[in-house]
Protein backbone atom coordinates (compact mmCIF):
# COMPACT_ATOMS: atom_id res chain seq x y z
CA UNK A 1 0.00 0.00 0.00
CA UNK A 2 2.72 2.63 0.94
CA UNK A 3 3.74 2.23 -2.59
CA UNK A 4 0.64 2.73 -4.31
CA UNK A 5 0.52 5.94 -2.29
CA UNK A 6 4.23 6.88 -3.10
CA UNK A 7 3.33 6.73 -7.14
CA UNK A 8 0.27 8.54 -6.65
CA UNK A 9 2.02 11.40 -4.72
CA UNK A 10 5.07 11.52 -7.06
CA UNK A 11 3.95 13.34 -10.17
CA UNK A 12 1.81 15.86 -8.33
CA UNK A 13 5.67 16.48 -7.02
CA UNK A 14 7.34 16.76 -10.45
CA UNK A 15 4.54 18.66 -11.94
CA UNK A 16 5.21 21.57 -8.65
CA UNK A 17 8.83 21.87 -9.58
CA UNK A 18 9.02 21.87 -13.36
CA UNK A 19 6.83 25.23 -13.37
CA UNK A 20 9.39 27.01 -10.95
CA UNK A 21 11.57 27.09 -14.06
CA UNK A 22 9.13 28.04 -16.63
CA UNK A 23 9.38 31.45 -18.35
CA UNK A 24 6.91 33.81 -20.41
CA UNK A 25 6.78 34.89 -23.89
CA UNK A 26 5.08 38.55 -24.25
CA UNK A 27 5.13 41.18 -26.98
CA UNK A 28 2.67 43.33 -28.94
CA UNK A 29 1.46 43.25 -32.52
CA UNK A 30 1.90 46.94 -34.12
CA UNK A 31 1.65 47.93 -38.38
CA UNK A 32 3.82 50.19 -39.42
CA UNK A 33 2.10 53.55 -38.32
CA UNK A 34 2.98 52.09 -34.65
CA UNK A 35 -1.18 51.31 -34.35
CA UNK A 36 -2.03 47.75 -31.99
CA UNK A 37 -3.31 45.03 -34.37
CA UNK A 38 -5.59 42.81 -32.26
CA UNK A 39 -6.60 39.46 -32.99
CA UNK A 40 -3.29 38.50 -34.46
CA UNK A 41 -2.47 34.87 -34.09
CA UNK A 42 0.93 33.90 -32.24
CA UNK A 43 2.00 30.31 -31.75
CA UNK A 44 4.65 28.55 -30.45
CA UNK A 45 6.43 25.88 -31.95
CA UNK A 46 8.57 22.93 -31.06
CA UNK A 47 11.67 22.84 -32.86
CA UNK A 48 10.26 20.06 -34.91
CA UNK A 49 6.83 21.84 -36.06
CA UNK A 50 4.49 20.78 -33.47
CA UNK A 51 2.40 23.62 -32.04
CA UNK A 52 2.81 23.70 -28.10
CA UNK A 53 0.35 26.98 -27.82
CA UNK A 54 -1.84 29.48 -29.67
CA UNK A 55 -2.74 32.82 -28.55
CA UNK A 56 -4.53 36.06 -30.07
CA UNK A 57 -3.22 39.79 -28.99
CA UNK A 58 -5.55 41.71 -27.25
CA UNK A 59 -7.21 44.96 -28.30
CA UNK A 60 -4.05 46.57 -27.25
CA UNK A 61 -1.96 44.57 -29.52
CA UNK A 62 -0.36 42.33 -26.76
CA UNK A 63 -0.41 38.54 -26.03
CA UNK A 64 1.33 36.38 -23.63
CA UNK A 65 2.63 32.83 -23.43
CA UNK A 66 2.71 31.17 -20.15
CA UNK A 67 4.54 28.16 -18.85
CA UNK A 68 7.15 28.04 -21.05
CA UNK A 69 10.45 26.05 -20.77
CA UNK A 70 13.91 27.71 -21.33
CA UNK A 71 14.77 26.35 -24.63
CA UNK A 72 14.41 26.99 -28.36
CA UNK A 73 11.19 27.47 -30.27
CA UNK A 74 9.75 28.56 -33.38
CA UNK A 75 7.46 31.40 -32.88
CA UNK A 76 4.61 32.21 -35.71
CA UNK A 77 2.62 35.17 -36.07
CA UNK A 78 -0.51 35.13 -38.67
CA UNK A 79 -2.01 38.52 -39.16
CA UNK A 80 -5.80 38.77 -39.18
CA UNK A 81 -5.43 41.08 -42.06
CA UNK A 82 -5.27 38.91 -45.67
CA UNK A 83 -3.15 41.38 -46.78
CA UNK A 84 -0.65 41.26 -44.35
CA UNK A 85 2.14 38.60 -44.30
CA UNK A 86 2.80 36.16 -41.59
CA UNK A 87 6.12 34.69 -39.99
CA UNK A 88 7.37 32.78 -38.38
CA UNK A 89 10.99 32.92 -36.61
CA UNK A 90 13.39 31.11 -34.17
CA UNK A 91 13.33 31.95 -30.46
CA UNK A 92 15.02 30.96 -27.26
CA UNK A 93 13.64 31.26 -24.41
CA UNK A 94 15.74 31.78 -21.10
CA UNK A 95 15.03 31.46 -17.74
CA UNK A 96 13.97 35.00 -17.46
CA UNK A 97 11.49 35.12 -20.66
CA UNK A 98 11.86 36.72 -23.86
CA UNK A 99 9.41 39.41 -25.45
CA UNK A 100 9.02 39.42 -29.12
CA UNK A 101 7.45 42.32 -30.63
CA UNK A 102 5.96 42.46 -34.16
CA UNK A 103 5.59 45.17 -37.22
CA UNK A 104 3.37 44.21 -39.77
CA UNK A 105 2.74 45.35 -42.97
CA UNK A 106 0.77 45.00 -46.12
CA UNK A 107 2.77 43.19 -48.18
CA UNK A 108 5.82 42.46 -46.93
CA UNK A 109 6.21 39.78 -44.03
CA UNK A 110 6.13 40.67 -40.50
CA UNK A 111 9.49 42.01 -38.50
CA UNK A 112 10.34 40.27 -35.24
CA UNK A 113 11.86 42.13 -33.12
CA UNK A 114 13.28 40.36 -30.02
CA UNK A 115 14.19 41.99 -26.46
CA UNK A 116 16.59 39.87 -24.42
CA UNK A 117 18.23 41.02 -21.10
CA UNK A 118 21.68 39.89 -20.87
CA UNK A 119 22.98 37.50 -18.01
CA UNK A 120 26.32 38.72 -17.91
CA UNK A 121 25.69 42.54 -18.09
CA UNK A 122 22.02 43.14 -17.58
CA UNK A 123 22.24 45.39 -20.71
CA UNK A 124 19.08 45.40 -23.23
CA UNK A 125 19.97 43.61 -26.88
CA UNK A 126 17.57 44.26 -29.75
CA UNK A 127 17.66 42.08 -32.44
CA UNK A 128 16.07 42.00 -35.71
CA UNK A 129 15.61 38.84 -37.45
CA UNK A 130 12.95 37.46 -40.07
CA UNK A 131 13.11 33.68 -41.58
CA UNK A 132 10.99 31.64 -43.22
CA UNK A 133 7.29 32.84 -44.35
CA UNK A 134 4.29 30.86 -42.77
Amino acid sequence: MRKAVFLAVMPLALTVATHGFCAEIVGKVVDTHALSVPMTTVSLLAPMGKVLATVNTDKNGKYLIRQVAPGDYHLSLKPPASQMIGQTVAVSVNSKGETVDWVVSNGAPALALANRVSRRSQDSIRLGFRWKNS
